[in-house]
């Protein structure tokens, strides 16, 4: 399966195109770069680099969010429009299950994920990885202060386990809030490595195959963002009539 991969759902967005699993090429594309046309120029110059032709893409992957509100949505569009024009399948996937696949932590620590929601918040959810190396989330995306996204995370990291918790949290959250995240998860944080503050490219390849052989091809109407708080952004009302 030769696939290409978008996240606009951070503050330095990636493209990355991969082919059985393996990467061929990725990109960097920086936040004021992100409007639609420019993308698809990234996206033309990301193929060239991997060989790669367009009409050979099988998949599109997508971050759906939580995110930037426009971020998100361009990023979707750009996905869905060239979905529509190569006839190939869009596959979404959560940008903070994307963030926890990439940790570099064991099965026993609970992977929390972060994102800066502002209003003195964070984006959260947490997962952990099963034997077979799938993740399974264990708080659903949600949107609330940094403390009680700490506190949540130790709740369910002692639930029905006598052994002490460990809990790794990454993401763009921790710059804004690590230092109140860390003295609500105290002794329970595992530290991890600089780096990955953003998904990495490599596991959204992951995330969006693993998207596909769970669920296979879905309506481009069901790839939808995913904002778990209202936005204060307003999309225009449509003309009269309309």
């Amino acid at each position: 399966m030769t696939l290409l991969c978008i996240d606009t759902s951070s503050s330095f967005a990636s493209l990355v195109v991969a082919r059985e699993g393996r990467l061929l090429a990725a990109l960097g594309v920086e936040a004021r770069h992100r409007h639609a046309e420019t993308l698809l120029g990234r996206i033309e110059e990301l193929l060239s680099r991997a060989g790669v032709d367009k009409r050979a893409l099988e998949r599109v992957g997508v971050t759906v969010g939580p995110g930037g509100f426009t971020a998100v949505r361009v990023g979707l569009a750009t996905a869905k429009g060239l979905a529509l024009g190569l006839d190939i399948p869009v596959v979404g996937v959560g940008s903070l299950r994307v963030l926890a696949r990439g940790m570099p932590v064991g099965s026993e620590v609970l992977r929390l994920a972060v994102r800066n929601a502002y209003r003195g918040e964070v984006f959260a959810a947490a997962y952990r990885s099963t034997p077979s190396g799938a993740l399974e989330e264990v708080l659903a995306p949600f949107h609330a202060a940094p403390e009680q996204a700490g506190r949540a995370a130790l709740d369910v990291a002692t639930r029905g386990d006598a052994g002490a918790a460990q809990i790794a949290v990454a993401g763009e959250g921790v710059l804004a809030h690590g230092p109140a995240l860390w003295a609500t998860l105290g002794e329970a944080r595992v530290p991890v490595p600089p780096g990955f503050d953003v998904p990495s490219p490599a596991a959204l390849v992951v995330e969006v195959e693993e998207r596909w052989r769970a669920r296979g091809p879905v309506d481009l109407s069901e790839v939808e963002p995913l904002y778990v708080r209202a936005s204060d952004a307003t999309l225009p009302a449509s003309a009269p009539g309309m």
